[in-house]
């Protein structure tokens, strides 16, 4: 008699949205926290449209996405970036700013839920 085969767990697919004005010296630490990951991510950041470019070549493991503008403020950033997934699935959302990072355990805690 075989031993019964278990399937692999399926991992958990989160959205991750930071909204940034693409100039805070913790941006990087923000990124890196995001790249060490225990789940299928799809990372967007939300800038201002001049910032594109430069963030896209500098971070190429992210989707970059204009916000809303000044006036839009984080909200507006939150909104655009939403916006620009609504025709994927993903089974979880969270944003974190660009001078946070995400702790050491949050992916592991994530899988485990």
């Amino acid at each position: 008699m075989t031993a019964p085969t278990h399937a692999p767990p399926v991992l958990p697919r989160l959205l991750i949205v930071t909204p940034t004005l693409g100039e805070s010296e913790y941006l990087d630490e923000a990124m890196a926290s995001v790249a060490s990951k225990a789940c299928e991510v799809l990372h967007v950041l939300s800038c201002p449209a001049s910032k594109i470019d430069a963030l896209t070549r500098r971070y190429p493991q992210c989707r970059v996405v204009a916000d809303a503008g000044r006036e839009g403020g984080i909200y507006g950033a939150l909104n655009a970036a939403l916006d620009s997934v609504k025709d994927e699935s993903w089974d979880w959302f969270t944003y974190i700013n660009d001078d946070d990072a995400l702790g050491a355990d949050f992916f592991s805690t994530l899988v485990r839920h």
